[in-house]
């Protein structure tokens, strides 16, 4: 059964390795390939530190992650992903896809 995680505002989706006693990691919303395998005990422990790992060889790198938006699948600045985001449309997305589908309507005046 797969499960996901979250850190500093990063996600991981965490499955289990058949006829094995390890759990498989995969970053989630980033255009880069960044996985992990642990002993499910780790499992949360070692997916912090692998962010931390990664935001530091981005550093190196001279640029930030690049988002992709689970929504439209492109490339995001940023994606949204405080609480009330997340809850409307059920996972962090980018401000187009906020903006187009998950926002709630809003009236002003009489309209």
């Amino acid at each position: 059964m797969k499960t996901t995680v979250e850190y500093q505002g990063y996600y991981a989706e965490l499955s289990p390795v058949p006829g094995q006693n390890l759990v498989q990691g995969r970053l989630l919303y980033v255009a880069d390939v960044v996985a992990f395998t642990v002993p499910p005990a780790a499992a949360r422990a070692c997916f912090g530190q692998v962010v931390e790992d990664y935001l530091k060889k981005c550093h190196q790198l001279g640029r930030m992650p690049p988002f992709v938006c689970p929504q439209c699948d492109q490339p995001a600045e940023d994606l949204l992903t405080h609480a009330f985001a997340t809850a409307l449309c059920g996972q962090p997305v980018c401000a187009d896809c906020y903006t187009k589908a998950c926002a709630p309507a809003v009236r002003v005046g009489n309209c």
